[in-house]
């Protein structure tokens, strides 16, 4: 993240002294300097789209290998709130034992937030 912002900061730097020199008697002269503010700008925004895609890729990593070390005997939290210790392991289900009264709930995988594993 600190390398992400030394580039932009030094980008935005390099592009500065562009956007500040005094309009040039030659238009085209004009046109010519802009241009290279504009690609530098170009640039920035590429990367800063590249990295949002990356970050997101790494966090849906990061979840589905959550949900695939799930193994009975884990405490989870649904996205409903439910906290609740894991008796059974599908493919696309887990059946979580609840409360006091120890109550079987089935859940989709999905539902699952997050998983603590026992100590």
């Amino acid at each position: 993240m600190k390398k992400i912002f030394a580039l932009l900061v030094a980008l935005f730097s390099m592009s500065m002294p562009v956007f500040a020199e005094p309009a040039a008697a030659d238009p085209a002269a004009a046109g010519a300097a802009g241009g290279g503010s504009f690609l530098i700008i170009i640039i920035v925004f590429v990367a800063l789209y590249g990295w949002m895609f990356w970050s997101e890729r790494k966090r849906k990593k990061n979840a589905q290998n959550m949900l695939n070390s799930m193994e009975a005997g884990d405490e989870v939290i649904t996205i409903g709130g439910i906290t609740g210790k894991i008796l059974n392991v599908k493919d696309e289900t887990v059946t979580l034992e609840v409360g006091a009264d120890r109550t079987k709930l089935e859940f989709q995988k999905w539902a699952v937030k997050t998983v603590t594993k026992p100590e």
